[in-house]
Order: C-alpha cells, then structure tokens, then sequence
C-alpha cells in the first residue's frame, strides 16, 4: 500500500497520507465492485505496474 500512496502524493491525486488510503481503499471497492481496473487507475493517474498494489491484501 506504501507504493500507491506515494504514488498518489506524487500525482497530487491525495494531499496527505489519510486522503490517499481513503482512495485507495474506495479504489479497491469499485474494484471488487465490478469495475475495470484499468479504468480505476486511470482515474487517480496510475498504470497497471501499480495494479498489483490496489490488490494486495
């Protein structure tokens, strides 16, 4: 999860640590609701090298 939070801080998607597990943790439910993960990622400006981290557990 560290990669993609400072993914996120990087990409100014998130302005601090709590606001990017927040998405992170709201990318993980659109995931696991169905949507692409492609399109969940692009959303916040990351690619599918950080795609193994939205899906640790």
């Amino acid at each position: 999860m560290e990669i993609l939070i400072e993914a996120l801080l990087n990409n100014e998607m998130a302005i601090d640590r709590a606001e990017a597990i927040d998405i992170i943790e709201s990318m993980r439910q659109e995931v696991e609701d169905g949507e692409d993960i492609q399109d969940v990622l692009a959303q916040y400006d990351l690619d599918l090298d950080d795609a193994i981290h939205l899906l640790e557990i």
